[in-house]
């Protein structure tokens, strides 16, 4: 039916799940300001905005309770990946910040932004940032709510 690990793994975030003749539906708690798509199409689950921070899960029976942790496991992973890169970049900006307090405008201009390539057999960078940014933009066409 489902994996207990996978359940363990959003420990915190889903609260219940209920089952009965036709749907199955999860009640999920996420983070002030995450995103949470109204609808995750690849895995036939819609989500409802409950109130605040809390939201409902939903999918037909048939599609199992697999299909449910499997979108709120993607939910989870995308908006962790979101903080992360928001940590990241006020980090990256701070760093930037303080070599141009210390260093000269003529070595400055110097400056190349240049991204280290993947090893062979792994994603590149690249390739997972199109990936999220294709996935936030395919979210705000179909309401995320903020």
């Amino acid at each position: 039916m489902y994996s207990e690990d996978k359940i363990a793994n959003l420990k915190g975030y889903l609260k219940t799940i209920v089952f009965t003749d036709d749907v199955i539906c999860a009640k999920v708690t996420v983070p002030e300001k995450w995103s949470v798509p109204a609808s995750i199409d690849q895995l036939n689950v819609a989500t409802k905005q409950i109130n605040g921070q809390d939201y409902y899960f939903l999918t037909e029976f048939s599609n199992g309770s697999e299909c449910i942790l499997d979108a709120i496991e993607f939910v989870v992973s995308m908006n962790q990946d979101i903080d992360k890169k928001a940590k990241l970049f006020e980090e990256k900006v701070a760093e930037l910040r303080s070599i141009f307090e210390r260093e000269k405008f003529e070595k400055l201009k110097q400056i190349d932004f240049i991204f280290k390539k993947a090893k062979k057999g792994k994603k590149n960078t690249v390739e997972k940032e199109k990936a999220v940014e294709k996935e936030m933009d395919n979210n705000t066409e179909t309401g995320i709510t903020t």
